[in-house]
């Protein structure tokens, strides 16, 4: 669920990064669809992975770590994101045929902001020639930010895949290990010296191994 939650997110910004200034508003629709959808399934899932694989008495702290890296997460993605859309707005603001002053020049190609901002005390047509070339860059900046984070999501989703433990045991590791008595304490029938936690369902093993 985690690694297909992420990949959905991934996939929605791919599909968002091919819009152009001609794209309709059908091609944002669904990659905004594609990204709630993955949202809906990756931030349930992972809370339940990390608050389930805590003892009870720790549910606390769990819950604070959660928090506190999906806000870590979430600043640094707007700090990082941002940082790139206006690099690339930078780089990819196109002065050839624009009839303006070296101030009006730099104040245009610094920010989208400043492009309108000048943009206003022009005429007609070099008004609409700032436009353009702002439009332009700005979907280059926002392209260049989003096809970055849907590569990271796209990794970490792969990176949830074999990471992350499977909720349910396979059928060999299950038949090794241990089962409740009827005290509620395990009992090892058949037991297999290098299992090893992470390949079974942590609070599943928790439950066979403490005493109720």
């Amino acid at each position: 669920m985690i690694a297909g939650g992420v990949g959905l997110i991934g996939i929605s910004e791919f599909v968002i990064a091919t819009i152009t200034v001609h794209s309709g508003y059908a091609k944002l629709f669904v990659g905004l669809v594609l990204m709630a959808m993955g949202f809906s399934v990756f931030v349930p899932a992972s809370t339940e992975a990390i608050m389930t694989a805590a003892p009870k008495e720790s549910a606390g702290g769990a819950s604070a770590i959660n928090q506190t890296t999906r806000q870590l997460g979430q600043a640094l993605g707007i700090g990082i994101g941002g940082s790139l859309a206006a690099s690339g707005y930078r780089s990819g603001f196109v002065t050839a045929g624009l009839r303006l002053d070296p101030k009006q020049l730099h104040t245009a190609g610094s920010s989208i902001t400043g492009a309108i901002t000048v943009a206003k005390s022009l005429a007609t047509t070099s008004r609409d020639a700032v436009l353009r070339a702002a439009d332009q860059a700005f979907l280059h900046g926002t392209r260049w930010s989003l096809l970055t984070a849907a590569v990271l999501a796209c990794s970490a989703g792969v990176f949830a895949a074999l990471a992350v433990p499977s909720r349910h045991a396979s059928p060999y590791i299950a038949s090794h290990l241990p089962r409740p008595d009827q005290d509620g304490v395990a009992v090892v029938d058949d037991p297999v010296p290098d299992v090893v936690p992470h390949l079974y369902d942590a609070p599943m093993a928790r439950r066979w191994w403490v005493r109720r």
